[in-house]
């Protein structure tokens, strides 16, 4: 579905015109917040464009990518690094291994002194574009629809109209089952990403590569 189809399923939900701006932001206002609460496997990104340079010290900053929400995994070369909380910096300056984030100012930070020139590996997190009525949703089609069901329970919820036109249980249950069916599918690509394992990547990884005792 177009911008424009979302728009307009949303119009027939409601039963009423907005206006196309502030529906065009109440449209990715609902995007963000599913995207948000169910952190998508399809949203995940690779950013692989910074490295690292020798002799590079904690003091260097590298910028966050421009569509970033938040971090998954930063690797430099093969070697995993790990979140510390911002307030930690001090403390772990001098330590190799460790990163934070400045979210103010869109930049990030290694710990320690860089050995030499890597590239980081940044998985992240991020924020899809804008809908605008050219375009679509970067989620399978079939799941569209979750949009203006969204939009109107957003509306429904502080329009002060008629208790006739409202959010209804059977508006509800089609929301629930077609928000199931995407949590499902999501959840199967995050499964099969570990091999259908429950087992976190990084322990399975771990324990393959343990030195038997």
């Amino acid at each position: 579905m177009t911008g424009s189809q979302i728009l307009e399923k949303f119009h027939n939900l409601i039963g009423d015109d907005l206006g196309a701006d502030f529906e065009l932001q109440l449209a990715n206002d609902a995007k963000n917040s599913i995207e948000t609460e169910l952190e998508l496997e399809i949203t995940k990104k690779l950013n692989s464009s910074l490295s690292t340079s020798a002799g590079q010290t904690y003091t260097t900053s590298r910028a966050l990518p421009s569509d970033f929400l938040s971090p998954l995994v930063i690797r430099v070369g093969t070697q995993k690094v790990y979140p510390i909380p911002f307030e930690a910096q001090i403390d772990y300056r001098e330590i190799s291994g460790y990163y934070w984030i400045d979210l103010a100012n869109d930049v990030f930070y290694l710990t320690g002194t860089q050995g030499s020139a890597q590239t980081i590996y940044f998985f992240y997190q991020r924020e899809t574009d804008d809908l605008t009525t050219a375009t679509s949703p970067i989620w399978p089609t079939r799941f569209h629809s979750l949009i203006p069901y969204e939009m109107a329970r957003k509306y429904f919820a502080i329009d002060a109209g008629e208790k006739g036109r409202s959010w209804s249980p059977e508006m509800q249950l089609y929301y629930t089952e077609l928000k199931n069916q995407m949590i499902q599918w999501d959840h199967k690509l995050k499964l099969n990403g570990m091999d259908n394992s429950t087992t976190p990547f990084d322990a399975a990884l771990s324990s393959e590569n343990r030195v038997p005792i």
